[in-house]
């Protein structure tokens, strides 16, 4: 569950569980053999003050302790950076804006910095020690899918964060299940705390130096990255609401809106396909349609297309689950429907893998739309990274179907997909009646080959389906038809 692909990638920001019956502990790489200083393992005391008792965490960027304050006999949490990073001027300007961010923000939902030191060479971060769980591995710890009103109890309390830091000007960049914690709050209620700021972009005249959030540098978490994130963009407020809506995704089906066997296969998913439906099991409790809508806004691909703000996301959170708000959004006769845009009234509830409709995910720079009808299904044949590797070159696709009589939108060129079936291909491509026609076979022998050109086919492309080559013979299909 969650983004374990990505966890040890290189590059990207790992936030560490503070403290949990059972922390997730992240692989982190050794520690040069030459380094210098004291060690940093339990027993060791910081500052004349601090001391170390427990490890319980560690990350690409430092390991977490739970400790004890000497002289106020109260129980803390300590993050070091390894001493492998810490020689890096950089990491250490992102461990004090961590600090500093946290420090400024100062709210329930957001774990307090009591103090920032060094002991020696290696940099520390004191912080409140939150006895409670990730929220990845409450999840997994649930046997199940969490009820929509725990859903929405844990949302409310992140947006209520956002909106707290996005008024300061800082924007978190790497919200993800490892970086909430879960706690009991003292009427047994659970409390939400997000933690690890270490990418947090902060707008402050105080920060001096070069800026850590370079727009060539990708840095977050590919599975819960926004759009704008993954192409390494300025990011706003609106980045940490994409990523809410990952959160919020994970936590209604288990998993991420997308996932790859690489970063870089999310990270194109993230920038190209439009976030499919929701995967959960037919007896889990059904999902309101408005909460659905919310979250498909939460993951626009355009920044300008989200909710407006964390407080606005609230607003709408909380209208989701209120059964009177659905009568009234959504009243049983058709004509009583709150009259705006049709994208706007437009319910996402499509279960159909084959099928979707995503005018509004299409690039800008979009020369080509085309359809995909799937004749057959092959390891080598069409697949949804197609979908995402067209998007790059400004093909844009607008259906994919199992048929070509299917009532799905048409593009200005058909992509057939049709394995070895060459009479289904032979027979949809003169129901085409004449538009352009890509084929993707398995085999393009010399009979099969004169079949399909014969029936109108514009282009053939024998398996596997390599991405460049498809887009040049889809733009050759589209000139000739012109």
């Amino acid at each position: 569950m969650g983004d374990s692909d990505d966890k040890d990638s290189p590059g990207f920001s790992i936030g560490p569980t503070l403290a949990s019956e059972q922390p997730a502990t992240i692989s982190a790489p050794e520690a040069s053999k030459e380094s210098t200083g004291e060690p940093i393992e339990s027993g060791l005391i910081l500052a004349g003050k601090y001391r170390l008792d427990e490890h319980i965490g560690s990350g690409g960027m430092g390991q977490v302790f739970k400790g004890q304050h000497l002289l106020l006999h109260t129980p803390i949490a300590i993050k070091v950076l390894h001493a492998f990073v810490s020689s890096d001027a950089r990491h250490e300007r992102r461990f004090q804006r961590e600090a500093r961010a946290a420090v400024v923000l100062d709210h329930p939902n957001t774990v307090r910095v009591f103090d920032f030191g060094r002991h020696g060479d290696t940099p520390f971060i004191v912080m409140e020690y939150i006895q409670g769980v990730s929220l990845d591995n409450w999840l997994f710890g649930q046997g199940g899918l969490p009820a929509i009103n725990e859903v929405a109890n844990i949302t409310l309390q992140l947006l209520a964060a956002l909106e707290a830091a996005h008024a300061l000007n800082i924007v978190h960049r790497d919200l993800k299940p490892e970086n909430v914690l879960l706690t009991p709050g003292r009427d047994g209620a659970v409390v939400v705390k997000i933690v690890d700021f270490g990418l947090a972009h902060v707008e402050d005249p105080a920060d001096l130096g070069p800026t850590l959030t370079q727009r060539d540098a990708i840095a977050g978490t590919p599975a819960y990255m926004s759009p704008e994130q993954c192409r390494s963009l300025a990011v706003g407020p609106s980045t940490d609401l994409y990523a809410v809506g990952c959160l919020l995704t994970t936590m209604l089906q288990g998993d991420p809106p997308f996932d790859g066997a690489a970063a870089m296969d999310v990270i194109a998913k993230q920038m190209f396909l439009p976030p499919p439906p929701l995967r959960r099991p037919p007896e889990a409790e059904p999902v309101p349609p408005l909460l659905e809508r919310l979250r498909m806004d939460l993951l626009a691909k355009q920044a300008h297309a989200r909710p407006k703000d964390a407080a606005t996301t609230a607003e709408r959170l909380r209208e989701a689950i209120s059964p009177e708000a659905h009568a009234k959004r959504l009243p049983s006769r058709k004509g009583d429907i709150p009259m705006g845009s049709r994208e706007e009234r437009a319910i996402h509830s499509s279960h159909d893998p084959l099928t979707f409709n995503a005018p509004s995910t299409r690039p800008a720079a979009a020369s080509l739309t085309v359809t995909v009808v799937k004749l057959a299904s092959h390891p080598d044949g069409w697949n949804e990274n197609h979908i995402a590797g067209l998007a790059s070159q400004g093909i844009s696709i607008v259906s994919v179907s199992s048929s070509v009589e299917s009532e799905a939108p048409r593009g200005e060129v058909t992509i057939l997909d049709a394995a070895d079936d060459i009479a289904a291909a032979v027979s949809a491509i003169r129901s085409l009646e004449g538009s352009p026609v890509v084929v993707c076979v398995q085999h393009t022998g010399g009979a099969s080959m004169n079949q399909l050109i014969e029936a109108g086919a514009s282009e053939v492309l024998r398996y596997p389906i390599a991405t460049d080559k498809l887009a040049k013979r889809i733009r050759r299909a589209s000139k000739r038809s012109r």
